[in-house]
């Protein structure tokens, strides 16, 4: 988001933002699977497989589609292999040589650019890419601006700090343009409870949000202690036709705030 403000501010267009991840998605990722690398490191299982699922960059980049509208290319984002120097040639248009169908996204990277974030932007003004490659930031039309770190938990008092003193957000979101929609991990079966993020349930993917209502895509914060009510497939998309959440947890409650604050209900 400092990025993204920061480019915005100077009158940029900014065509992607995004984060680099430091492996390759494993859907099938498990509190077991994860278990001997998870105690390695000194870190939970269960979060180290929520980590390697994809979830949590999913969550992270949804939270910044909501906050500034640029939306998933495609769903799940396209998570290519792209090291630093090739993010502002392929994190681009395809008309411009690039793999994104559209201006404006969301997405990910495996290659060498953890734990750093990025976004990629342009400037139509003539004066402005003179300068920019002046500035030594390449011939353009299109320019990376790149963080080559994120510090995760240790960097939250600074948006404590900005909360409490300045009265400012990190981020906040401006409306629904994406939704965290949970996929079965395996084959699930009536009246089965699902586990909690990072089990061996369900992973989750990002989707437009547009896609996932019409979809009728259960949110992924409600999965957890839901209850199957039809067969679901091994990579099908958990439904409110498939799964029933559980109305007593106040994190459901909570979706039906922000669903009549948002004036986005299901």
């Amino acid at each position: 988001m400092g990025l993204y403000n920061f480019a915005r501010t100077l009158g940029f267009e900014v065509i992607c933002v995004g984060k680099g991840k430091n492996n390759v998605i494993d859907l099938a990722a498990t509190p077991a699977s994860c278990r001997e690398e998870a105690l390695a490191r000194g870190m939970n299982p269960k979060m180290l497989a929520a980590f390697k699922d994809g979830s949590k960059t999913m969550v992270e980049m949804a939270a910044v589609s909501n906050a500034t509208g640029l939306v998933p290319d495609v769903p799940g984002m396209h998570g290519a292999k792209i090291d630093v120097p090739d993010l502002s040639r392929q994190l681009v248009p395809t008309e411009d040589g690039g793999i994104l169908s559209r201006r404006g996204c969301v997405e990910y990277s495996t290659g060498r650019v953890a734990p750093g974030v990025f976004a990629i932007i342009t400037s139509a003004k003539p004066r402005v890419q003179v300068d920019m490659t002046f500035v030594g930031m390449g011939a353009g039309p299109y320019y990376t601006l790149y963080r080559p770190y994120h510090l995760c938990n240790i960097e939250v008092p600074l948006s404590v700090a900005e909360a409490v003193l300045n009265h400012q957000p990190t981020i906040v979101a401006q409306r629904m343009v994406s939704e965290v929609v949970a996929i079965a991990k395996r084959e699930l079966k009536p009246g089965e409870v699902l586990g909690e993020v990072g089990e061996a349930d369900y992973y989750n993917r990002i989707y437009t949000y547009d896609a996932a209502q019409t979809m009728h895509g259960m949110p992924m914060g409600l999965a957890a202690g839901a209850r199957v009510t039809a067969p679901v497939a091994k990579g099908e998309m958990l439904t409110w036709q498939n799964v029933a959440p559980d109305p007593g947890r106040f994190v459901y409650k909570l979706r039906q705030i922000q669903d009549s604050m948002m004036t986005f209900g299901r």
